[in-house]
């Protein structure tokens, strides 16, 4: 933002706007100083100075904005951890929900948003009358339309909102002058914005954004107990276990059509699986899947197993079994998606000791074996390769088992927080007092 700039007139080519307007007028603009936290500490998982034995963070309360499981996609899984585990390190917790789900620990305060245009003003409102000192957004696809009003949301609500970016699926290079800079504008105007894995880090890069606004941080947790202790297992998926050769697990938590192409590669594992099935017959195959989405592909794959006579050898199961319980049971991973942001499934599975393979759409993580994007013959390849040298493969992944981004996330929540200027205190001191007055901090949680 330029240190000077008339209150009443947008960047050329800005639509105008009620969120618009909102978002370019704070109340009137100051100059700016250089933030005493652009040091970005948190780079991939881990912070440059350890935090202190007692965090600051006791009395806060964090809003986490994001879907939560039943559904086990990346990003609800990644949500639900984070929620118990601030809540476990002694803050107050409120999930805005935007899904049905509701799996959390007792403690954890749910409230039920929509997504939408009013999700910004929903989450406002429910801000203030919980008394939430810091928002954190989670969202896929890095786009300026869901970050616009929050934008406008921190500047005259004067409650910090800082965003996780769990993916940019756009090439930079064909979007619009006009989106580009929208989001540029967007992502500067954020408290902080936290990238999940260097592909989404670079692109925003490349879109303008000053690298003292991204905190690249690694979007894992380590899976719970509960998630890798589960019982009791789908009858379809243990009949395909009980075969004599290797295990090789992949899933989603929702089949999704991107431009027209199998988003997460269900297309790509299966014809693979046929591959390697004519070099290793006693090897099984699991594909887990949370929720439907897309119909068509789901009885595509169906469809394809019967007419290739794969029954006793393939499983695509849709419905309830936790990624990581699967991963734990199987010999290899596999991750064939044709996009992707940083991969939670990939950390969780190598965090388990499970060899893993994935497509090279994206950057992988050290340790990670990649094989040619959308091409089954090449997957088939690869996991012909790692299946006939498992105590090797296994080897390498104990080599690189990665580290979880829990104390870099704390350190973000301090540094903002600390930092809050004078201006956004005051305003959102007057903001709840006016819209609020008596507060509730003190009320324990409850799920709405």
């Amino acid at each position: 933002m330029p240190p000077t700039q008339r209150r009443d007139t947008p960047p050329r080519g800005t639509p105008w706007g009620p969120w618009t307007r909102a978002a370019l007028t704070p109340l009137g603009w100051s100059r700016r100083m250089r933030p005493p936290w652009a040091s970005n500490s948190a780079v991939w998982g881990s912070s440059s100075g350890r935090m202190p034995e007692k965090h600051k963070l006791s009395d806060v309360c964090i809003g986490l904005i994001g879907p939560l499981p039943p559904v086990r996609g990346g990003m609800s899984l990644y949500v639900q951890r984070l929620a118990n585990r601030l809540h476990a390190a002694g803050l107050r917790v409120v999930v805005l929900a935007t899904g049905d789900g509701r799996e959390v620990l007792p403690g954890v305060t749910v409230r039920r948003v929509k997504l939408g245009r009013t999700l910004a003003a929903q989450c406002g409102q429910i801000a203030w009358e919980e008394r939430i000192d810091l928002l954190h957004f989670h969202t896929f696809g890095c786009s300026w339309k869901d970050l616009l009003p929050f934008v406008a949301l921190r500047r005259l609500g004067g409650v910090p909102v800082m965003a996780s970016q769990h993916s940019f699926l756009n090439d930079v290079d064909l979007m619009a002058p006009k989106d580009r800079k929208l989001l540029q504008m967007c992502v500067q105007r954020m408290s902080r914005v936290v990238t999940s894995g260097p592909t989404v880090y670079d692109k925003l890069l490349q879109v303008g954004v000053h690298p003292e606004k991204l905190a690249p941080v690694v979007p894992f947790l380590a899976p719970s107990s509960q998630e890798l202790n589960w019982h009791p297992w789908p009858e379809d998926v243990l009949a395909v276990r009980k075969r004599r050769g290797p295990v090789i697990a992949s899933g989603t938590g929702r089949l999704v059509m991107a431009s027209g192409r199998d988003l997460y590669g269900l297309d790509v594992f299966i014809q693979a699986a046929h591959q390697v099935l004519q070099a290793l017959p006693d090897a099984a195959f699991v594909y887990v899947i949370g929720a439907p989405g897309n119909e068509e592909l789901l009885q595509w794959a169906h469809t394809y197993v019967r007419n290739h006579g794969l029954q006793d050898s393939v499983c695509v199961h849709l419905g309830e079994l936790p990624g990581p319980a699967m991963w734990q049971a199987a010999d290899i991973f596999v991750r064939p998606t044709i996009d992707d942001g940083d991969a939670v499934s990939i950390r969780e599975a190598m965090y388990l000791g499970v060899p893993t393979i994935a497509s090279d759409a994206v950057g992988r993580p050290a340790g990670c074996q990649t094989y040619r994007c959308g091409e089954p013959a090449d997957l088939a390849q690869a996991l012909i390769a790692m299946a006939t040298d498992l105590p090797k493969q296994r080897a390498i992944v104990a080599a690189h088992r990665p580290d979880e981004g829990f104390e870099a996330i704390l350190d973000i929540y301090q540094q903002t927080l600390e930092t809050l200027p004078r201006r956004e205190r005051l305003r959102r001191t007057v903001m709840r007092k006016l819209l609020v007055g008596q507060g509730n901090r003190d009320r324990p949680g409850v799920q709405a």
